[in-house]
């Protein structure tokens, strides 16, 4: 399998796995290479030129010295390598121990509560809703505020280390959290006891808006960072309903306008806007909307395909629509280019593109050893971003995964075992290693394991990418900067 591409313009390039680099193929670099995969004797061919210049079809002409010269540089690139892909079997050889978990909690920046399941809204592309089939959803309950407590008393112990980090986001999540307000207000007030430490904590709210009116002097006071769940105009939040089937949105904008007239240096700084796309709005859409409304840029999400419903699969496939497909085959796409919301091909993330290859002369004895020792997929180590206690009192690494992965819980006393954690990510990883070491995208993967089937005996992953796939979304992609020169310096010079 090579590791040569070609772009539409026919240019050719040599992608380098363990550099995670593209480089720009001379001509005569990529005709010797493809010279001697037919099977003819490239030093042969060159010791029979005769004449001082040579016609090559198909490439042009080239002085004798033109064609030595590139010959001894492609010589040089084979000895070391560079032209056949490696699989480097120490890649993701890093596996955690007890202690390295320990080191995560103690450094983990977020603590994450579910305070309740229970909603004033119906959405109809909520994961609780009937377009998915998962074990948590319609248990209508409250988080039990003495394990919320406990949690947080539990983890003072590493709070007061030297590794914990200087700032500590206290995130309520639910279901709509303002429906548990009362529990909101004692965790926030218990951690202004905490003396020594106290000043650490920040507080966010995820919340669909409804009930802000209520609880906003409080929110205000504790300057809380409130992120909106909010799809649009009218039109693109109509799947954003009461169970009664009325529109959330006149509620809801009225709210946001609340704070807004009322707060604004607040309004400014502490409110965020999160949006799902789905068949009735786009993302030009949705980016119109908020910049005219209220100069903000939203941040925006797919349906999760996770553990879809197969009995209502028609209706979800009707609804749901990709950030991909939205981007490049819509009717928008014009208005996204003009507008540069998508200024950058979808290029795999740490490649860096360069017109020179010099840099693979350098003669590395153990050419991309800096990255290994690595874990196999994206999978964040557990704890390392946020830690989520659900309202059944089980302990997650984060609120996106189902509760049968929890890995901890909390009853009389708060139970994490370290080692077993450990260990059990360890096995996790054993699975994935190898899946992930023969997939060409592994290197750049954001994939987390948990919705990768890891449980079974042959985890599936449904971004494995082939070698040849590989290579054909890196000519689709370098070709398009080949077209588009801006946008290739913008990509070499602020990625």
């Amino acid at each position: 399998m090579r590791n040569i591409f070609k772009t539409a313009n026919n240019n050719h390039y040599l992608y380098h796995s363990q550099e995670n680099k593209v480089v720009f193929l001379h001509p005569l670099i990529n005709f010797f290479s493809e010279m001697e995969e037919t099977g003819m004797n490239a030093r042969q061919w060159l010791d029979n030129l005769e004449g001082s210049n040579v016609t090559i079809k198909g490439l042009g002409v080239f002085s004798t010295g033109e064609i030595t010269y590139y010959f001894k540089k492609y010589n040089l690139l084979k000895e070391k390598n560079y032209f056949s892909p490696v699989k480097d079997e120490q890649l993701f050889k890093r596996r955690l121990t007890g202690h390295d978990i320990e080191n995560l909690v103690t450094r983990c920046r977020e603590v994450i509560f579910e305070i309740t399941k229970k909603c004033i809204l119906d959405c109809r592309y909520c994961i609780q809703g009937d377009l998915y089939q998962i074990h948590e959803k319609n248990q209508k309950v409250n988080i039990d505020r003495d394990k919320a407590i406990l949690f947080l008393k539990y983890l003072r112990r590493y709070w007061s280390r030297s590794l914990s980090p200087e700032h500590i986001g206290i995130k309520f999540y639910g279901g709509e959290p303002l429906m548990n307000f009362e529990a909101v207000k004692e965790i926030v007030e218990y951690t202004k006891t905490l003396t020594g430490i106290s000043e650490k904590f920040y507080y966010y709210i995820t919340t669909n808006g409804v009930l802000l009116d209520r609880h906003l002097d409080y929110l205000v006071a504790n300057n809380f960072y409130i992120s909106i769940s909010l799809d649009g105009d009218k039109d693109n939040n109509s799947h954003r309903i009461y169970s009664d089937g009325t529109s959330s949105f006149e509620k809801v904008t009225a709210n946001v306008n609340l704070i807004r007239d009322n707060h604004p240096s607040y309004f400014e700084e502490n409110i965020s806007f999160q949006s799902v796309l789905h068949n009735r709005n786009s993302i030009t859409g949705i980016h119109n909307y908020f910049q005219e409304s209220y100069q903000k840029r939203p941040f925006m999400t797919e349906m999760t395909r996770v553990r879809v419903n197969q009995a209502r699969k028609r209706e979800f496939d009707k609804m749901q629509v990709s950030t991909y497909h939205n981007l490049y085959h819509g009717e928008d796409y014009p208005l996204i280019k003009e507008k540069k919301l998508n200024d950058l091909p979808r290029t795999p993330s740490g490649i860096i593109t360069h017109d020179i290859y010099n840099w693979l002369l350098k003669g590395l004895d153990d050419p991309g050893k800096r990255e290994r020792n690595k874990t196999p997929t994206g999978t964040c180590h557990p704890f390392s971003k946020g830690i989520f206690l659900a309202t059944d009192g089980k302990i997650l690494p984060c609120e996106r995964i189902e509760h049968k992965f929890s890995l901890g819980h909390i009853k009389d006393e708060v139970i994490l075992d370290f080692k077993a954690i450990a260990e059990r990510f360890n096995r996790y990883y054993d699975k994935m290693n190898r899946l992930c070491l023969s997939c060409s995208n592994a290197k750049f993967c954001k994939k987390c394991m948990f919705y990768c089937k890891v449980e079974e005996p042959q985890p599936v992953c449904n971004q494995y990418c082939s070698q040849d796939d590989f290579l054909r979304k890196l000519s689709d992609n370098i070709g398009y900067m080949e077209d588009k020169p801006g946008i290739y310096y913008k990509h070499v010079t602020e990625i």
